[in-house]
């Protein structure tokens, strides 16, 4: 957790000034309801932190290639 805010309210803030960010969210909360949120707010992937480095640049590629990673 974040001091002040969590990552989807820091992502819903970021994409509100620039709605051309790519945001992945790499969190701990595997739960569907953060899940849903972070998808409504309009990150890009979502995946966490016990992935391996290859599918945190799986994930980047994904982005970047404008489809959601989850």
């Amino acid at each position: 957790m974040m001091p002040g805010m969590d990552g989807i309210e820091a992502s819903k803030r970021i994409l509100e000034n620039n709605p051309n960010t790519k945001i992945i969210i790499l969190t701990l909360y595997s739960t569907k309801n953060y899940r849903e949120r972070a998808k409504q707010v309009g990150v890009s992937g979502y995946l966490l932190k016990n992935k391996a480095p290859r599918e945190v640049s799986t994930a980047i590629k994904t982005v970047m290639s404008g489809e959601y990673y989850s």
